[in-house]
């Protein structure tokens, strides 16, 4: 099914017995997706360099409006055509967030101990962080 994906069109999406995509008539790849479960998602899909299919989840209905996640869908599908692989850049991020996390989990761990411990773990970390950085 096609449609502009406006206010009145996501209102009216019904669920059915199974998931289905409604794509815009305007972004190439801005679809929304219907679960049975009546949880809609707006995606961005599209093909990376090696031209496999990826699906880039904007965000849920409900949580952003047809309006912001067709903004995004723009400024996501020009990245595209630019030649980057969104979906890689965002997986790419995540592990970097959860390596600077896994940075502070043992200081954190020894906070249980009391704060001294805690901060002592800390001191030694930014020693070693510092001792790399030079």
């Amino acid at each position: 099914m096609q449609a502009r994906l406006t206010n009145r069109t996501v209102k009216a999406l019904k669920p059915k017995s199974r998931a289905y995509d409604v794509r815009d008539t305007e972004i190439k790849g801005f679809l929304i997706r219907v679960r049975p479960s009546a949880n809609m998602t707006y995606l961005l899909q599209y093909r990376n360099d090696q031209g496999m299919q990826r699906h880039y989840k904007i965000g849920s209905v409900g949580t952003i409006t047809p309006v912001q996640a067709r903004d995004i869908a723009e400024r996501k599908a020009a990245e595209v055509a630019g030649g980057q692989d969104i979906q890689a850049d965002r997986k790419r991020t995540r592990e970097e967030n959860d390596a600077e996390i896994a940075c502070f989990a043992a200081p954190m761990a020894g906070m249980d101990k009391g704060w001294a411990s805690g901060y002592a773990l800390m001191d030694e970390l930014f020693v070693e962080l510092q001792a790399e950085n030079t």
